[in-house]
């Protein structure tokens, strides 16, 4: 075969070659169109809306018993003569750190689908607990031989015992501890209505 047959086919071959290419290069550019359409349609599609339960309300308060007030009490308690319980051996007064709070597994959820309305209804507050300041202790004796090394052990117990008493009635400690349940269940569920059910109204009572 002559150089110029060869050089010939060897164009020929080329010219092949190169629509063959461009062939390919086209029909892989009008896939990944074809892709790129179908992700941008995916990203326009709208999510389609959650449904609001009263399970899903109470997965957005993941706690059980919570202090929502902590507050400073001062008192004074009485100790009496351990042979003549009717003899005021002394006075002593105390300062005292009482915590109340509510348990948010008692919290009423409801939602009013006509209206809707999201109702979260807050239980009564209760005392949790008093500790006593040990450092604090203030003693007014009106028995001097009450004032012996051991004075200050019973003293505070007989303080601890004051203060739980005391405390677990003290309408201004539960009120205060349910006004500030009120508004920890609101700013832990406001948030998260507002986010994902913007058609509802969220009251906290």
């Amino acid at each position: 075969m002559s150089r110029n047959l060869l050089g010939a086919f060897g164009r020929k071959l080329d010219k092949k070659l190169r629509k063959w290419m461009m062939i390919l290069i086209v029909v892989l550019a009008a896939a990944v169109a074809v892709l790129v359409a179908q992700r941008v349609n995916e990203h326009r599609k709208k999510p389609e809306p959650q449904v609001l339960t009263v399970s899903t309300l109470t997965d957005m308060i993941p706690v059980s018993d919570l202090s929502t007030v902590t507050s400073t009490y001062n008192g004074v308690a009485q100790v009496m003569n351990e042979k003549n319980p009717d003899k005021l051996d002394y006075y002593v007064a105390y300062e005292a750190q009482a915590q109340a709070g509510v348990n948010f597994n008692e919290l009423q959820p409801e939602i009013d689908e006509a209206s809707k309305t999201v109702t979260i209804r807050v239980p009564a507050a209760h005392f949790m607990d008093a500790n006593v300041d040990v450092s604090s202790l203030d003693f007014m004796f009106n028995n001097k031989k009450a004032d012996t090394s051991g004075v200050t052990e019973r003293a505070y117990k007989a303080c601890q015992e004051d203060a739980d008493r005391e405390c677990s009635c003290s309408e201004a400690i539960l009120e205060l501890a349910r006004e500030n349940a009120v508004n920890t269940v609101e700013a832990l569920t406001r948030p998260l209505v507002e986010q994902l059910y913007p058609e509802y109204t969220l009251v906290v009572e």
